[in-house]
């Protein structure tokens, strides 16, 4: 009997135990995280193996091939005030002819199953309507394409088919340990977020101070409401109802200033708002950058280089050309860091003696002068060997296998307007071990490239669709969510990261 009492006092004992450690007296101590703890974690991250699925990559290629378009058609054709039926229906043609042969990701939105029968329909609207119709047929064009096309590069008449997300962000602290989640400020561990994987929902958050916590971030379908609601159950059976209100990020409002490099804390902190190429592009004024910026930018290689800590600042930063990141991470480590994803592209792989030799609308990108010339072969001498042509239309730039060795700590900072080549920037930071990307996911407009905007030849309505299209590793990117940084910042990226380097 009297054994029997002590073993039922031990089970109280262990009971009372439990019911502490899940909320009840003071909560036992976790060990909060330390600067190599995060830098352990993110380098976790950069451990993806990226397996080249051809069927895959063969599939979105298929039975695509150029296509004699009338490039020249569509350039700089003014808009027209009016245009006949058969005019608009002329365009239509054009336009579905661009998009199958040209377009980067015909096939990932269906191919000819999904968009063949789309033109028959817009093709007996556009019958069946009055004379006059530019205005109605441009938006007919949107009406029919915006339920197939979500893609943040695609414009139509300065309309964007795209998409973004809402992030819910519940502000209140949690620490993690083997056990799992728990409240700093009840010490209550938790079960279960309804509706939600929690492990997915908790971020690695950083304050202004660099304090390093969890959060429950929360994204949702843009259009899905202001207010989210959702119940977290806890350890011990106690339920929670948290509603959140839509969390509303501010821009940094200098895309395209002039880049900058300054040092905080004897930590050089270089800027970049926008991604240009060191030549003149007819690109450059469509989406307003500068090439005397990226003349500017690259010029900080060579003070950072023997540097052990670089901050690189591309907040806001909407994009331009990849390639500047490429080169100035390629003068920075003496490597070409691939991207994290493969990119297909319908204009093949060209060199430099045949440039000239494609269509008008590609050359564009570049003006004829000798220093042109020299920059194209330059960058097609150090990038063309990572290019694999999949067939006489098609080529393919795959990512790294592994992670790439670097000494240099890189810290990025980006957020929810870093988008288009701030995001292959990101891409490439994510790719190197002993880097951190710190800030907000960024924007998602990734899925295809972007590319000079098009003309229809009679109504005139401008368009953008871009040639390229990426294949991202499952989980890792998503067009309106973006990357998730390595560590999300409640406040300014760039206090919180210049004071966790204060504080390691």
């Amino acid at each position: 009997m009297r054994i029997s009492r002590l073993f039922v006092y031990g089970l109280i004992f262990v009971s009372l135990a439990a019911f502490t450690a899940c909320g009840g007296g003071e909560p036992a101590p976790i060990e909060p995280l330390a600067f190599d703890d995060v830098l352990a974690i993110a380098n976790e991250r950069r451990n993806i193996v990226n397996e080249r699925d051809m069927d895959r990559i063969n599939a979105l290629i298929y039975g695509r091939e150029p296509s004699s378009l009338p490039w020249e058609r569509l350039f700089y054709n003014p808009r027209t005030g009016m245009i006949s039926r058969e005019e608009a229906m002329e365009d239509a043609k054009i336009f579905f002819e661009l998009l199958r042969h040209w377009y980067g990701a015909y096939e990932y939105f269906g191919g000819d199953e999904v968009f063949l029968p789309i033109l028959d329909s817009l093709l007996e609207t556009l019958a069946a309507t009055e004379q006059h119709v530019v205005l109605l047929f441009s938006h007919l064009l949107r009406d029919y394409l915006s339920p197939v096309i979500v893609d943040n590069h695609f414009y139509i008449d300065g309309h964007r088919l795209g998409v973004s997300s809402h992030f819910f962000i519940w502000d209140t602290p949690f620490e993690r340990s083997a056990n799992g989640f728990r409240r700093q400020d009840t010490g209550l561990y938790v079960s279960e977020i309804v509706g939600h994987n929690k492990y997915e929902v908790f971020r690695l958050t950083m304050n202004e101070d660099g304090e390093l916590f969890y959060v429950p971030i929360i994204i949702r379908p843009e259009g899905d409401g202001l207010r989210y609601t959702f119940t977290i159950i806890y350890a011990g059976g106690e339920e929670e109802e948290v509603s959140l209100p839509l969390t509303v990020f501010n821009e940094i409002h200098d895309f395209g200033a002039p880049p900058s490099l300054r040092f905080e804390n004897n930590i050089p902190v270089a800027t970049l708002r926008g991604m240009p190429l060191p030549i003149a592009t007819p690109y450059d004024y469509a989406i307003g950058v500068d090439a005397g910026n990226a003349v500017i930018f690259l010029s900080f290689a060579e003070q950072l280089q023997d540097e052990p800590v670089i901050i690189v600042d591309i907040r806001s930063n909407g994009g331009g050309f990849q390639a500047l990141s490429r080169m100035l991470l390629r003068y920075l480590t003496g490597y070409v860091i691939p991207d994290g994803f493969y990119t297909i592209s319908t204009h093949g792989i060209v060199p430099p003696e045949n440039m000239y030799g494609l269509p008008a609308v590609w050359y564009m990108y570049f003006n004829q002068s000798e220093e042109a010339i020299e920059f194209f072969e330059m960058m097609y001498e150090i990038f063309g060997s990572y290019i694999i042509p999949l067939d006489d239309y098609h080529s393919l730039t795959p990512p790294a296998d592994r992670a790439i060795q670097n000494d240099t700590l890189i810290i990025l900072l980006v957020d929810r307007f870093s988008g288009s080549a701030a995001e292959a920037f990101t891409s490439q930071i994510l790719n190197m071990e002993n880097t951190l990307v710190i800030g907000q996911n960024t924007f998602g407009t990734l899925l295809t490239s972007s590319f000079l905007p098009m003309h229809l030849p009679n109504s005139g309505i401008p368009f953008i669709m871009g040639p390229g299209h990426t294949v991202h590793p499952e989980g890792t990117w998503q067009e309106g969510v973006g990357y998730a940084p390595d560590i999300w910042v409640i406040g300014d990226a760039l206090t919180a990261a210049l004071a966790m380097l204060n504080n390691r």
